[in-house]
């Protein structure tokens, strides 16, 4: 393997002011101090005229500082600010030298483009198995994103494959979220793109707007805060996290068969998928953790994560940079003992409550309908004003360090899901590349909550109708996985596409 290790500092730099210090917001602590990590992988040329991939690198690199040009405190770390008297005020900080490192690494032994398109971008191709760093990251620890290590905000990593360039990119989780993410990515895609074509105005892109936290006024006098954060449920069990994939033409078709009566409201096709989700893992997982009926009358445990952009008055811009998710409605086990106090329920509401376990998983005690719309009024339920009175409670905690989520930490029976569908990089044209696919790094398989991969794009092909749909990471106990890969509702309407990840919880 060759490695190049780079540091892109941000165009126009040079004008830059010697220090600036940006105010993280509450919104930002909700999230673990952690490294997010991702794969896009980007299909090059089959000509051989344009497939070089030095020329591409160096197309990539040169856009990445238009990139950080735009968008400034991307190249910055975080750091407790000079008036800081407690250990509670971390910002960002960037000076007129701070840069972002960029490694190449060549010859890393990746699948070919072809493979790993015939594989369906499976996380395991992309960064092995096991719970160690993988080497697209150079074996990155943990611990290297805690606050106190001044840790960056970006970290990125070129690996060139045969048809093909692996982009990894080391979000910070208090920066990033996965819309964050997936702006960046377009960003400095479009940038990439006006080079390659020669376009002297590059996309716009608002940097005051996407980098300005919102502030909230706490609702009461200052509490301390602080402690550890919530641990995984000691009841968990390994799990697998399985690819499966719904076609836009059965999704309609189960948004059809989800949907209430006339009359009585509506859902998206979000619930219909969710719901029928819900009901097949509850179902099978009620043979490990729910053996009897006292088990199945309890309420079911319910949660989603929610993005918040639009949802506040007046909303955030899209391309906003920052964190801008919570959770809802169910927080039981996700929050720290010392959080839980300051951190009000979302959506939840004492005038509707969960269906029980035993509603969850069988259609002769409530059809699928129930469940859906049951998950719509809760996502409802999230109003600007709900979500400001929320995070005015939030922000009167000084030590913020407490606030971040666990998604192990909830028991085994819990059901939640990351929509990550506003994260659609796929077909994001980087000129001399396109973006085909993008996967997550599982460190460890987070056995509540489902994920929700936007639907890929074929490289090159434009119009025309697809069947190409919604992905999801499904974690699945060890013991229960062929079952539910070879449950009827399953076999209906989803098609297996492998392993993403094994992990234990």
């Amino acid at each position: 393997m060759q490695v190049e290790h780079l540091h892109i500092r941000p165009s126009g730099s040079e004008g830059f002011p010697d220090e600036q210090w940006l105010q993280l917001s509450v919104m930002d602590f909700v999230s673990p101090p952690t490294y997010i990590r991702f794969a896009v992988v980007l299909k090059t040329p089959d000509d051989a005229e344009t497939n070089d991939d030095d020329a591409v690198i160096q197309r990539l690199r040169r856009s990445l500082e238009l990139s950080l040009g735009q968008s400034p405190h991307l190249a910055g770390t975080i750091e407790l600010h000079p008036s800081d008297h407690d250990g509670s005020d971390w910002r960002l900080r960037t000076t007129r030298d701070s840069t972002v490192a960029l490694t190449v690494r060549r010859r890393l032994g990746l699948p070919s483009y072809a493979e790993l398109e015939a594989g369906h971008f499976s996380s395991k191709l992309l960064f092995g198995e096991g719970s160690e760093p993988p080497a697209l990251f150079g074996g990155e620890t943990e611990k290297m994103a805690l606050p106190g290590t001044s840790p960056a905000v970006l970290k990125l990593d070129l690996a060139p494959v045969r048809g093909g360039i692996v982009l990894g990119l080391r979000l910070h989780h208090w920066v990033f979220d996965i819309q964050a993410f997936a702006s960046f990515v377009k960003q400095w895609a479009g940038n990439c793109s006006a080079l390659v074509r020669g376009d002297p105005v590059l996309p716009a892109w608002d940097t005051v707007a996407n980098a300005q936290r919102p502030q909230f006024e706490p609702s009461g006098p200052p509490v301390l805060g602080g402690g550890p954060s919530a641990d995984a449920h000691p009841d968990h069990r390994p799990c697998s996290l399985l690819l499966f994939h719904l076609p836009p033409s059965k999704a309609a078709e189960l948004k059809k068969l989800a949907s209430p009566p006339a009359g009585e409201g509506w859902i998206s096709s979000y619930d219909a998928f969710t719901a029928l989700w819900w009901r097949i893992l509850t179902r099978h997982r009620a043979r490990l953790y729910a053996t009897g009926e006292e088990d199945l009358s309890r309420p079911a445990s319910f949660g989603e994560t929610v993005n918040l952009r639009r949802r506040l008055v007046p909303p955030l811009p899209s391309a906003y940079q920052g964190v801008a998710v919570t959770i809802t409605p169910s927080q039981e086990g996700v929050f720290s003992p010392a959080a839980r106090p300051h951190l009000r329920p979302w959506g939840a509401s004492p005038d509707d409550p969960a269906p029980t376990l035993a509603e969850v998983s069988s259609p002769s005690a409530a059809p699928l309908s129930r469940l859906a719309a049951y998950i719509r009024r809760a996502t409802d339920r999230l109003t600007p004003g709900e979500i400001v009175r929320a995070y005015r409670d939030a922000a009167r905690v000084r030590d913020r360090t407490c606030l971040f989520s666990n998604m192990s930490g909830p028991p085994p029976m819990t059901f939640m899901t990351s929509d990550w569908r506003d994260a659609d990089v796929c077909g994001a044209d980087f000129g001399a590349a396109q973006a085909v696919a993008f996967r997550m790094y599982w460190r460890r398989v987070t056995p509540t909550m489902l994920a929700v991969y936007p639907a890929r794009k074929a490289a090159g092909k434009e119009g025309g109708e697809s069947d190409e749909g919604v992905e999801f990471g499904v974690p699945v106990e060890w013991e229960l996985v062929e079952g539910l890969k070879n449950d009827p509702e399953v076999v209906r309407w989803f098609e297996y596409r492998g392993v993403e990840a094994e992990g234990v919880a």
